[in-house]
């Protein structure tokens, strides 16, 4: 995840069906044994809803809610609001990298039958591709210098969101985001911080 400047992904589990994001982890702690739950969003919480319900929504199944005796409303979940998790490939994506990550529960059974397999599959295609054409909703370009040399490992900041990601080692960044307006900058040590304001509109 270092060596590489991927932009989202997901990971895929079974055991239930629901497309759930960051935070995993919650703030709550444990009160006389009992675990108690709660939503811990990420500073892009409202992006990650989207992300999860575009894959749920284009999924045959997973938008209804009612899967494997659970409820999800629109078939999405905060991981911290359902079951608190450490140290999981989501949250250790999205704080650590420039990837942005969801984990795709897609079925009741872990171990499906060979029989269920094509179902499956009919099931989760198009969610599939949905899912991966969110990768050109934001922004993305290059960060050079005066001279026109690609700057790697520029930080590129979000007015308003606590999260920023870095530029490849190429000078190239992407930054997921919904529609809107935002201040962006990007800086490095030893150059001048440049900073504009963008229109995103909705991904082709």
């Amino acid at each position: 995840m270092h060596s590489f400047n991927f932009v989202l992904s997901a990971n895929l589990h079974g055991g239930a069906v629901v497309a759930n994001y960051p935070y995993d982890k919650s703030f709550e702690h444990r009160v006389r044994g009992v675990r108690r739950t709660a939503s811990t969003p990420t500073p892009d919480d409202k992006l990650f809803q989207k992300l999860a319900k575009v894959y749920s929504y284009a999924h045959g199944w997973m938008f209804q809610g009612w899967n494997c005796g659970d409820y999800f409303p629109d078939g999405i979940t905060n991981g911290a609001s359902w079951y608190s998790l450490s140290k999981g490939m989501q949250d250790f994506n999205y704080l650590h990298t420039n990837c942005f990550e969801i984990t795709l529960e897609l079925s009741c059974d872990k171990f499906p039958p060979e029989e269920e397999l094509q179902r499956e599959w009919l099931g989760n295609r198009e969610a599939l591709i949905q899912f991966l054409e969110q990768v050109h909703q934001g922004i993305k370009g290059m960060v050079l210098d005066e001279n026109y040399n690609n700057l790697a490992n520029a930080v590129i900041s979000v007015s308003g969101i606590n999260h920023d990601v870095t530029s490849g080692d190429h000078g190239d960044y992407f930054r997921l985001l919904l529609p809107g307006i935002y201040t962006v900058s990007a800086t490095a040590p030893g150059y001048d911080p440049e900073t504009v304001t963008v229109t995103v509109g909705p991904a082709e």
